[in-house]
């Protein structure tokens, strides 16, 4: 197994880091409607949704093969290469087809990387260390999301044309990935050795991963439509309200490594809890700024959601399976975002309540159930295990 440095952490960082700039081209989709004012509102969505649709299959794909078929350096260098010709690509184009092309570029090459850091820093280190490294990526999710955002607002603000060359930024991640990232030691099947099963507690994770995101995506969605219907305030506020929500997932994730000491394996029921929390107080908030406290405790519980479920598979997957339980995990999450308005129409429907906040409500119940049954079935974990799992 190869050195563990710290430019080693760093080139494994530089994955999450990457991994959140499918929010790239979001703040330019208006000027983007206005450059093609000859195809559908509806068509040059697929702009941003077409990564995403990729994404799914080729994260799964991914997490499937590193370190057993292919070499993560390989899978990562592969990913990064696509990320940077099919960001960069729409800036020397004008056909719109072409633009489309692209995105599929785009989104193989985002796929391929986003199961790897997490994949790797499970593989490669324990304790103390994996929690902080795992939080420490967590917060460049939420903090690149942030930053790509902000980068691309003002490029566009400019020229619209400019957003694409924010995918400049994955040229240092190769450089990083080419140079520094570790590769751990290859997994081995024995001939006549019986495939290594996922077990079923690893299918439970990718679950939760897949059921926190469809019960938080509502409150994301109806936002700007509860704050201004309400009276509450205008878009810009609900799109504070949301940096709020971004923000505090950014900060919690950052102090993950230090919290999970101290919970153990009830960092989950913790995130969980104050998800749901969060959720409650915007569904019953009445002012902008209970919907301010309301978004920082559920981004609190965002922040910590995802490492906390990221240290429990890797405490029961073993080396063999951990990519592809990754790559499933990643993959769900896209998935039930992608599902997420048909999901609030399915709630409507059997609920008969109209109303915009309701799947918000929904979701609040939902994570806190979901919050007492972890912690119910980890309360009789044995104390020494679960130090040593922190």
């Amino acid at each position: 197994m190869e050195k563990k440095g710290v430019l080693a952490q760093v080139a494994i960082l530089s994955l999450f880091f990457i991994s959140a700039g499918a929010s790239v081209v979001n703040p330019a989709l208006q000027g983007l409607a206005a450059t093609y004012s000859d195809v559908p509102f509806t068509t040059v969505l697929l702009i941003a949704t077409l990564p995403t649709l990729m994404y799914i299959p080729f994260s799964i794909l991914a997490g499937a093969l590193a370190g057993s078929k292919i070499k993560f350096r390989t899978l990562a260098l592969v990913g990064a290469v696509l990320w940077v010709i099919g960001g960069l690509a729409p800036y020397l184009f004008s056909d719109f087809t072409a633009v489309l092309v692209a995105r599929v570029v785009f989104g193989i090459g985002l796929g391929v990387v986003s199961p790897l850091g997490s994949a790797l820093i499970l593989r490669l280190f324990e304790g103390k260390a994996r929690a902080n490294l795992m939080g420490v990526g967590s917060a460049l999710m939420n903090g690149g999301a942030i930053v790509f955002m902000l980068v691309a607002g003002v490029l566009a603000a400019k020229q619209v044309n400019l957003v694409w060359l924010v995918h400049l930024t994955g040229a240092a991640a190769l450089v990083l990935l080419a140079l520094w990232l570790p590769e751990p030691e290859k997994v081995v099947k024995v001939a006549g050795q019986a495939k290594v099963p996922t077990p079923l507690g690893v299918w439970g994770y990718i679950l939760v991963f897949f059921t926190a995101t469809l019960l938080f995506y509502p409150m994301l969605l109806t936002m700007s439509t509860i704050v201004v219907t309400g009276g509450l305030g205008t878009a810009a506020a609900a799109g504070l309200i949301l940096s709020i929500f971004t923000g505090g997932g950014f900060l919690s994730s950052l102090v993950f490594g230090k919290v999970a000491p101290v919970t153990g394996r009830f960092s989950l029921s913790l995130a969980l809890a104050l998800l749901g929390i969060g959720m409650a107080i915007i569904f019953f908030g009445n002012s902008l700024t209970m919907l301010f406290v309301g978004a920082a405790v559920a981004g609190l519980g965002s922040g910590l959601e995802f490492p906390a479920v990221m240290m429990l598979m890797g405490r029961i997957a073993p080396p063999a399976v951990i990519g592809g339980a990754v790559g499933l995990g990643m993959a769900a999450m896209k998935a039930a975002g992608f599902l997420s308005p048909y999901y609030m129409s399915a709630i409507r429907g059997i609920s008969g309540n109209d109303a915009v906040g309701f799947p918000i409500f929904v979701g609040a119940i939902g994570f806190v159930a979901l919050a007492v049954f972890f912690a119910v079935a980890n309360w009789k974990a044995p104390v020494a295990a679960v130090a040593q799992e922190a």
